[in-house]
């Protein structure tokens, strides 16, 4: 196991990832965003300093069925999560926007806001935001968070998978969720402690989802796709329905119980979800150096 890659790559990607966030929260929030790139920071740092041969994963071309399914299924998992949080009573959708359109006007020219409420914007609008969040989850915002994968199932995970592919995905999980919590713990009025607790169970979920997407495959971009949608899924629509003054705590939104179980069910099924990915042919194991 190479020891040395695996504690420099978490040590220099858990500092930046904490000081960007810290940095971020006390200055300006975009400075958070560069925790995109930290991963991959740390694992060109660690593969400086450790002299393991590489471990080689793909990251194009994405194989097209694959892609197409996670793109697919993942928005899925997002729509039967807040629609039984929905009938449940858990979250309270805003279909008519009052939330961003109160937004809107505090911080655009009243003209833009107004334009925003003409006549059939309320029906345009969640249509197009579908539409934007279905083709940009997969593509661009898959390109965003790369480095995230790069680092994380590209550099560690293979490096851990000496202990066994569970440990290596929890263990992988942990560090993952670690490094982004302070973005997400921020501006809650709920108990600090509950709210990581939350967010390190769903982190460890999709860590599991996206060891196996790796281990079947080796491919980091495929990966990135999964995440890519994820992430946008969280940011993109769903917060302007749902916004969070409407999610009971603990049990809706992303980071709720009812997601951590949703999560929980594709990590125990990932065949069932993404259906059998082969290897990438060019992919190849970490072997020690000799």
């Amino acid at each position: 196991m190479d020891k040395k890659g695996i504690f420099v790559f978490l040590a220099v990607t858990l500092a930046l990832s904490w000081i960007v966030q810290i940095i971020g929260i006390f200055t300006a929030m975009w400075v958070s965003y560069l925790i995109l790139a930290t991963p991959a920071v740390g694992a060109y740092v660690a593969r400086k300093a450790s002299r393991q041969t590489e471990a080689h994963s793909a990251a194009w071309p994405l194989p097209k069925a694959a892609a197409l399914r996670i793109a697919i299924v993942t928005p899925l998992v997002f729509a039967v999560i807040y629609t039984a949080t929905s009938l449940a009573g858990l979250t309270r959708p805003d279909w008519d926007f009052k939330n961003m359109m109160f937004e809107l006007a505090s911080t655009a020219e009243a003209s833009g806001a107004a334009a925003l409420q003409m006549e059939g914007s309320g029906t345009l609008f969640p249509v197009l935001a579908i539409i934007f969040t279905l083709v940009l989850g997969p593509t661009l915002v898959a390109g965003a968070v790369f480095g995230i994968e790069y680092g994380w199932r590209g550099y560690l995970l293979p490096r851990l998978m000496p202990l066994g592919r569970w440990p290596a995905y929890g263990l992988t999980g942990l560090a993952w969720g670690l490094s982004m919590a302070p973005m997400h713990m921020t501006g809650k009025s709920h108990s600090a402690l509950a709210q990581l607790v939350l967010f390190l169970g769903v982190m460890l979920a999709l860590s599991v989802i996206l060891g196996e997407l790796w281990r079947r495959s080796h491919h980091i971009g495929l990966t990135a796709v999964f995440y890519g949608t994820f992430v946008m899924q969280q940011n993109g629509f769903l917060p302007f329905l749902f916004p969070e003054s409407g999610i009971e705590f603990p049990w809706g939104g992303t980071y709720g119980v009812v997601s951590l179980a949703a999560w929980v069910v594709v990590a125990a099924f990932p065949v069932f979800f993404f259906g059998r990915i082969g290897k990438a042919a060019e992919a190849k194991v970490l072997t020690p150096a000799k």
